[in-house]
């Protein structure tokens, strides 16, 4: 709301604000035919502190209580909060007034820059937090895959060069399983598809490696013990999804193929990436509802919600169905521009367990030999959603509730008639969110990061999304934080002459943010409140003389 608005509201309002009893509390300095401060309406006082910067209006109405009452005027702080951050920004709707939401947005957001960490030699490419959000991990064309462990000061916990000691071109992706006793890192390794096990309970071991195609899969856990990765057949006439397991022990099995889950195959041509797995059982269920809010930019519900078989797919919205979700972008030929969703029944996920040769490395990787596999009955998609554009990033909010995509929009619809089409892309990204209890499309769409590249040749991105704020990098140098609620850009997070490719929401304390990208720097970010509680701990560590390095450190 502007200030002239802001006037008008005052003066249409003007016996709204009763503070007559509050004025006769203050002190008037003597003389019946002086006019004071003290004698101007509370509308006039109001547009007076409609003009002030926060701080000032904090320090006024700290002047007397009448003062303070009008300072503390809904009307007021809606329009400091439009002014900070635009009038897109509405209350939460578990926010009670216009102070509390600028408190939250200001003070709680992580917008503050804490920790830069320099180990990588070479881009950054992904970044992914543990469920116990005490770690996080980097992967990048350097090769490696780092693990971070937050503190004061966060430091460098593991690191693994599959480049030195595997071959490896780089390292892609990295997911931690449920209860983060084991990491799953896929990358490229002589224009294959490569996907790694390693385990965290015995000192970051690496324990299994093997091929994977095609690799924008990347893989994903079905459970804290098994793997789903992808296989594609030697006459390239199917795609499976296979598991990868272990025993009770934690060692996978010496002899034998990993079990083939017989009813997840893929016709060659649909494009399978970016998968992830859902646990209906791990869903939020009474997260908030963002139906209720609206944006500029809204999808027609008739128009991208659709199935793609036709069939009776009520078991897909049905609360009580015990499966897994396999959630992953498609798209035929050259477009990645649905997101694919299907349901897998756990009384009905069997395998079957085949046997072949292993082939060993060094005696610690387990690199698989795989006969041809052969082609069954296709296993279509239960439900897709077209979001008429493509699709630069997938992730799974910790809550298991929202995928997080991050798209660039078609400039025009294609007509369909050259399946091999490959639309214009515009410059600006925009993230959505994608409920998947409802499998409906959020109404608010998260934008103001941009693309430089042109349509051929665009870069992946990816975000996270959490309770109140949503995040994404970008290609132009910068991750943006966006409040979940109402949409309204709260920051910029920059990182210089360097595209952003991933960034991440702690799960566990959503004040904190982690981005990286091409500068080659691990960047933390914190709220002000956060902040400030770190800048403290640092001090204690770094100068208590009582800690034993202490004298080393000067």
């Amino acid at each position: 709301m502007s200030n002239i608005s802001l006037s008008r509201w005052a003066q249409k309002n003007k016996n709204t604000m009763d503070t007559t009893r509050l004025k006769g509390l203050v002190r008037r300095p003597s003389g019946e035919d002086d006019v004071t401060v003290y004698d101007l309406p509370d509308s006039l006082l109001l547009e007076i502190f409609s003009f002030l910067e926060v701080k000032d209006v904090l320090r006024v109405t700290g002047c007397c209580r009448w003062w303070r009452e009008i300072g503390r005027d809904e009307c007021l702080w809606r329009n400091l909060a439009y002014r900070a951050w635009g009038e897109d920004c509405n209350k939460a709707p578990f926010v009670g007034t216009w102070v509390e939401e600028y408190r939250r947005l200001y003070s709680h957001s992580p917008v503050i820059l804490s920790e830069e960490l320099v180990e990588h030699t070479d881009e950054i490419f992904h970044v992914a937090f543990s469920h116990d959000g005490k770690l996080f991990t980097t992967t990048g064309k350097d090769g490696n895959v780092k693990v971070w462990e937050i503190g004061c000061p966060t430091k460098l916990k593991y690191s693994y060069n599959l480049k030195e000691e595997a071959g490896w071109n780089y390292t892609r992706y990295s997911a931690f399983n449920q209860n983060d006793t084991n990491l799953l890192v896929s990358g490229l390794r002589f224009h294959c598809g490569w996907v790694a096990w390693f385990s965290m309970t015995d000192g970051f071991t690496l324990t299994w490696t093997d091929v994977m195609t095609p690799q924008g899969i990347r893989g994903a856990w079905l459970s804290n013990h098994h793997l789903l990765y992808g296989v594609q057949s030697d006459t390239a006439e199917a795609v499976s999804l296979c598991v990868e397991g272990e025993d009770v022990n934690g060692s996978h099995t010496e002899e034998g193929e990993p079990q083939e889950i017989q009813e997840i195959n893929f016709d060659v041509e649909i494009r399978i990436q970016f998968l992830n797995v859902v646990r209906r059982k791990h869903m939020v269920k009474n997260d908030l509802n963002n139906e209720s809010y609206t944006s500029r930019t809204q999808f027609n519900s008739n128009d991208v919600h659709r199935n793609l078989n036709h069939v009776n797919n009520e078991h897909i919205f049905t609360n009580n169905s015990c499966g897994y979700l396999l959630v992953f972008a498609t798209g035929y030929c050259d477009a990645l521009n649905q997101i694919g969703i299907k349901f897998v029944s756990k009384n009905k996920l069997k395998s079957t367990l085949r046997h072949d040769n292993n082939h060993h490395r060094n005696g610690v990787i387990n690199e698989r030999r795989r006969s041809s596999i052969q082609r069954k009955q296709n296993a279509h998609c239960d439900h897709l959603i077209d979001l008429h554009g493509q699709i630069l990033g997938v992730r799974v909010s910790a809550n298991s509730r929202y995928l997080v995509v991050n798209m660039r929009a078609w400039l025009e619809e294609p007509d369909g008639s050259d399946p091999y089409e490959r639309p214009g892309l515009s410059k600006d990204m925009e993230v959505r969110l994608i409920d998947l209890l409802t499998l409906r499309v959020q109404p608010i769409a998260y934008t103001g990061h941009k693309a430089v590249t042109d349509s051929d040749s665009f870069c992946f991105c990816f975000g996270d999304a959490n309770k109140d704020f949503v995040v994404c990098g970008s290609e132009s140098n910068q991750a943006y934080l966006w409040d979940r609620h109402s949409g309204a850009l709260l920051s910029k997070l920059d990182h210089l002459m360097a595209g952003v490719s991933a960034a991440a929401i702690n799960p566990v304390d959503q004040e904190l943010v982690v981005s990286v990208g091409d500068d080659q720097i691990v960047k933390v970010w914190r709220s002000r409140v956060k902040h400030k509680q770190f800048k403290k701990e640092k001090a204690v560590v770094i100068y208590n003389p009582s800690d034993a390095d202490y004298n080393t450190r000067l």
